[in-house]
């Protein structure tokens, strides 16, 4: 439990204790972007070889653009969706996405609200 996240990105480990204090670290490390309104992005897995799972929290429910985009600046792939208040999923299929750096952007309102970097291989 974070109690205090930051705005911006924030990167977490999942840690388990068992009953016998034997204690089991993730090696998959979760960005969780969180904007100056409270908006939460993450991306996982990544790295990601065919569906990518984009969660969203939102303030208020309203449309959304996801763009992946190649190091060229092209996107090659994009996504409109309309979230509601509250946590949302959404599934991207990159199976037929060349492997590479991409990066992935959340557009809310006409703005940019997360960028982040993504790796896709097979």
């Amino acid at each position: 439990m974070d109690e205090h996240p930051t705005s911006g990105h924030n990167y977490y480990r999942l840690q388990q204790v068992d009953i016998d204090g034997k204690v089991n670290i993730q090696n998959k490390i979760v960005d969780l972007y969180r904007d100056a309104n409270g908006n939460q992005v993450s991306i996982y897995p990544n790295p990601v070889s065919t569906i990518l799972h984009c969660e969203l929290f939102t303030s208020k429910a309203d449309q959304i653009t996801i763009n992946i985009i190649d190091i060229n600046g092209r996107i090659v792939k994009q996504l409109k969706k309309t979230t509601s208040t509250g946590y949302n999923t959404v599934d991207i299929d990159l199976s037929n996405v060349d492997n590479g750096i991409y990066e992935v952007q959340v557009i809310q309102n006409k703005q940019i609200t997360s960028v982040q970097k993504l790796h896709k291989q097979d």
